[in-house]
């Protein structure tokens, strides 16, 4: 009898120049749609007298100023990826069935390879290279 578990999934994808122009264009727009918040932010902060409501406003503020800096950096991370080298997109949430024997060690270490919106590799378990 198998038990399913919820477990992350690393996403990486193979650097190509489709990949760092669609994902480069998807960060700037967000990147805009973000500037346009932090201004309604500022506007917002201007007249609230309230400390719990200027409270509120600084904290998302400073929030969307976090959000705009890690974008930042993976548009830089994005260009510094070489063609052809594999890029650390993020991690999805996946079902997997774990049985009595099985090297627990392994739960973590999934990772799906994507090339050109293509599935091109599932790694289940851990990379030699990682023990080290």
């Amino acid at each position: 009898m198998g038990l399913l578990i919820k477990s992350p999934v690393r996403v990486k994808v193979v650097m190509t120049p489709s990949f760092r122009d669609r994902r480069t264009t998807e960060i700037r727009a967000a990147l805009a749609r973000l500037e346009v918040v932090g201004r309604q932010l500022v506007q917002k902060l201007e007249p609230a007298q309230d400390a719990v409501v200027r409270g509120q406003l600084e904290g998302q503020l400073r929030k969307n100023e976090q959000t705009k800096d890690a974008l930042k950096r993976e548009v830089n991370g994005i260009a510094e990826c070489a063609d052809g080298n594999e890029y650390d997109w993020g991690i999805l949430e996946g079902t997997l069935e774990v049985n009595v024997g099985d090297d627990f060690s392994r739960l973590g270490a999934c990772e799906i390879v994507v090339k050109d919106n293509k599935i091109i590799e599932i790694r289940d378990g851990l990379n030699p290279d990682d023990l080290e």
